[in-house]
């Protein structure tokens, strides 16, 4: 959950409903809601023609299937969205919210705002950024810099992700240029899992995968 997903519904006077562990009663609150905010992957468990008072439906997460947005978008109003966690925004791949300041980048640190046309990693600059990583003051140095272009003082933040912006004016997500992936809106880092498997009795060499969106581990015995 990210903060606005909650306040957002709640400074609007609207009724926050939140998943619980029963699938059953969770199939009778989505007949009653008009906005569903939901990963892909939980989506597509479910038919809109069982959900017709549905008014808005927004993905984020994890990438989003044109099938299921297509699939959706007849019923209801359709956002496919993304935001990093650092910088507590969300936007639909139209364009970055209204907060939010999107830049250009380069392995060489040259920032060039806005993103352009020609695929370039993504920074960001946002009213609601985070103060950096708790008891991390390196991977936060490396990840928060001085924006050139906001006020004296100001950070954005390199979302690792590679994007360009297209004619119509809407953003393509090509990848990123790590190895942070999501599986069913769970952010890792396969560098992480796969040292964490090579901490294993009898484990001499590991790696962890991602494929056809499944997390896979190979590893080599002692």
């Amino acid at each position: 959950m990210c903060v606005w997903e909650t306040l957002g519904c709640l400074m609007n006077g609207g009724t926050l409903h939140l998943r619980g562990p029963r699938r059953t009663d969770w199939l009778q609150v989505l007949r009653t809601v008009h906005v569903v905010i939901s990963t892909p992957s939980i989506l597509a468990q479910h038919d809109p023609a069982d959900y017709p008072d549905i008014r808005v439906v927004a993905t984020a997460g994890e990438p989003c299937p044109v099938a299921l947005a297509d699939k959706w978008a007849h019923q209801a109003t359709f956002y496919n969205s993304c935001g990093p966690t650092e910088v507590s925004s969300r936007g639909a791949l139209d364009g970055p919210d209204e907060r939010l300041t999107a830049y250009r980048g380069d392995h060489r640190e040259h920032h060039a705002p806005p993103l352009s046309r020609k695929p370039s990693d993504g920074r960001g600059a946002h009213a609601e950024q985070c103060g950096g990583y708790l008891n991390r003051a390196e991977l936060t140095a490396s990840k928060f810099k001085p924006d050139p272009f906001g006020t004296p003082g100001s950070l954005m933040y390199n979302t690792g992700d590679i994007g360009r912006l297209r004619d119509d004016g809407e953003l393509d997500h090509l990848g990123r240029i790590d190895d942070q992936v999501k599986i069913q809106g769970f952010r890792l880092e396969l560098d992480g899992v796969s040292a964490a498997m090579r901490t294993c009795p009898g484990v001499d060499a590991a790696c962890a995968l991602l494929v056809d969106g499944e997390l896979w581990g190979v590893l080599q015995p002692r």
